[in-house]
């Protein structure tokens, strides 16, 4: 159930003559309860301004890409209904081949457990943990090798 239903449908109940109690003729509703549901309930406002607004540049739209820390074009950035999710194609391909291994490590630590090795698996679960470190810190991209790799023009180390 999405946040906007579950909001609409706790309001009503709130709002609900039949749901609220009265005392010596006034109509009480535990403003605390109310204040305390529509802090985690009540859809949060949408609009706010942001700290990389999309620009026009000779007449190309480029949107901010957060792993390369620059302004790419429109058609390099992965698009949803018209807006930029805030990374380009070729940093969310890399994003996902660094997540593939730490998926990959974190399965071969199982793997280990399960044969009783935990001491390899421990050294797994380490390398997968540190690699996961590295996963959203924007010093793993670069701008030039990551487009190379998506392009297919270099080779992966």
């Amino acid at each position: 159930m999405a946040k906007n239903t579950t909001w609409e449908e706790v309001s009503n109940v709130l709002n609900n003559e039949d749901n609220s109690f009265t005392h010596k003729g006034v109509k009480y509703l535990k403003p605390e309860v109310v204040a305390q549901l529509e802090a985690i309930l009540k859809p949060k406002s949408k609009g706010g301004v942001s700290t990389n607004p999309s620009k026009i540049v000779d007449g190309v739209t480029m949107h901010y890409c957060r792993f390369h820390e620059r302004y790419e074009a429109e058609c390099d950035m992965v698009m949803s209904q018209g807006k930029s999710k805030g990374y380009c194609k070729a940093s969310i391909s890399k994003w996902n081949k660094i997540n593939s291994q730490i998926k990959r490590l974190e399965a071969q630590a199982v793997g280990e457990m399960t044969r009783d090795d935990f001491d390899k698996a421990k050294v797994l679960a380490e390398e997968a943990k540190a690699l996961g470190l590295t996963l959203n810190d924007s010093a793993t991209y670069n701008y030039e090798e990551d487009w190379k790799l998506f392009n297919g023009q270099a080779s992966e180390a």
